[in-house]
């Protein structure tokens, strides 16, 4: 008999987010689907990299553009397995922004915090913070993040609307009612998620929802306040990634996959939403699945990435190139037999070729991947990969693949990328706990990434760092 492990509001597995940009010319496309523009909105984004090593923070911000109460879900995802560090709802009133910082430290591990008013499930601590849980913790001082809108009110009547909506002062109503719409419908206590499209409160006050248009604006900025130096970037946002006539995506934020809950915080995920199936929910299955191969791997599919490099350390310059495959965590049986069934498209080889900035080309025999012991070849094995040019670094991961063995300070360069797994990748159900139904995809790999620039000078007053994003060439 399987035990049923219950606790208010834990901060588990499982996440998303997600964004978009497309840039024309020369035939590439950039890390952004086709169709929209660079700076569009989006019902998901992927922030490509959160890191906490050194002396880094990562910011994040998220705009509510839109009319309509939303319900979001906002996920980090550990670098080396996408596994979910860290999950947190938020309820964000019509034009609110919720601002949130990740940060490490030997005393408080790594955490989430923020300093914003907005009404989120489970609550900060007194300190204003998220601790992350320790089932996930170790490697996850890097990785990326999923925002995904879950679902939004049907208009601002609603209990949850009234309750969230910040008042004069800009506090909200009553942010201990809201969390008490995202328990478990079955607690003894009245209140919590009772279907994909409703919740109730603890006064049993019910709101309704509906899927989420595309009124999400994310942004991200990694921060040394050492060396004085910040980037950041937009996210990629993918527009509507629940199709218009979906429904909407509400789970509950207490119990999850690890207590057999399939409607609960690890969903909604990068395919889509979670299992609700309990007292009023008429639905009999899943909602909204197979969004991954639909829309995200359409979206973020290619065959190559190119980008600029400076390894030009007489200029202070040192480039790293961030590249993220996200979501392969949905391509492992969550219930497998032993050996565990992983069909992740991991680990990705990267053919790689260089050129300076004066046309000429670098044969890859003589170029040197290190650790591998391939030339012109390395392999990505993470869902976050960072490749450094030249002997230097800016992020102080220590699973970095050093692109060296040409004399070129700087120029640009080529990624092509092929999946090393020799059979048809497949596609699990999450929502069904015995790995449930798998189809093999149709699309690419997808992937999103940027090259980060840093620029040092003896002042660290006038250090500064830019972010480029990845252009990508379809397959």
């Amino acid at each position: 008999m399987k035990t049923i492990i219950k606790r208010r509001f834990r901060n588990k597995l499982t996440s998303l987010a997600v964004a978009a940009a497309c840039v024309g010319g020369l035939g590439f496309q950039s890390t952004a689907m086709a169709g929209t523009d660079a700076n569009a909105l989006g019902d998901l984004a992927l922030v490509p990299y959160y890191t906490v090593r050194g002396n880094f923070v990562t910011g994040v911000h998220i705009i509510n553009t839109g009319p309509h109460t939303q319900v979001v879900k906002f996920r980090m995802r550990r670098a080396e397995d996408s596994a979910d560090a860290l999950d947190v709802l938020l309820v964000m009133s019509p034009y609110d922004e919720w601002t949130g910082f990740i940060s490490g430290s030997e005393t408080d591990g790594i955490t989430l915090g923020s300093d914003d008013k907005t009404c989120t499930a489970p609550a900060a601590d007194a300190n204003g913070k998220w601790k992350m849980p320790d089932i996930n913790l170790t490697g996850a001082e890097e990785g990326y993040i999923e925002v995904i809108a879950m679902g939004q009110t049907t208009d601002e009547t609603q209990a949850i609307a009234v309750a969230a909506k910040h008042d004069s002062n800009g506090v909200p109503k009553n942010c201990d009612e809201v969390r008490e719409n995202f328990f478990a419908r079955a607690l003894p206590l009245p209140g919590g998620v009772i279907s994909n499209q409703e919740t109730k409160n603890f006064a049993e006050v019910s709101s309704t929802y509906v899927d989420s248009a595309n009124d999400l604006k994310v942004s991200y900025f990694i921060r040394d306040p050492q060396s004085g130096m910040e980037f950041g970037n937009n996210a990629v946002h993918i527009k509507d990634f629940v199709p218009v006539s979906g429904a909407a995506m509400i789970t509950n934020q207490e119990t999850g996959l690890s207590s057999g809950d399939a409607a609960g915080f690890d969903f909604p995920d990068l395919d889509g939403g979670g299992k609700n199936t309990g007292a009023g929910d008429p639905a009999t299955g899943p909602a909204n699945r197979g969004l991954y191969d639909a829309v995200v791997r359409l979206d973020l599919g290619g065959a190559a990435i190119l980008n600029d490099y400076s390894k030009n350390q007489s200029n202070g310059v040192t480039t790293d190139w961030v590249v993220t495959i996200p979501g392969q965590y949905l391509m492992v049986n969550p219930n497998p037999p032993s050996p565990a069934i992983n069909e992740r498209d991991l680990p990705v080889t990267a053919t790689v070729e260089v050129w300076d900035r004066e046309e000429k080309k670098y044969s890859s025999r003589n170029l040197v991947i290190s650790p591998d012991a391939g030339r012109g070849k390395t392999t990505l094995p993470w869902e976050v990969n960072i490749v450094r040019w030249g002997d230097k670094s800016i992020f102080e991961t220590p699973n970095a693949r050093t692109i060296s063995g040409f004399d070129a300070p700087y120029g640009w360069a080529k990624l092509t990328l092929a999946s090393q797994t020799d059979n048809p990748q497949q596609i699990y159900n999450l929502t069904d706990p015995t790995g449930g139904t798998k189809a093999a995809p149709n699309n690419p790999v997808p992937v999103i990434g940027y090259a980060a620039w840093r620029r040092t000078f003896n002042n660290a007053e006038k250090n500064y760092g830019r972010i480029i994003e990845h252009s990508r060439i379809p397959q």
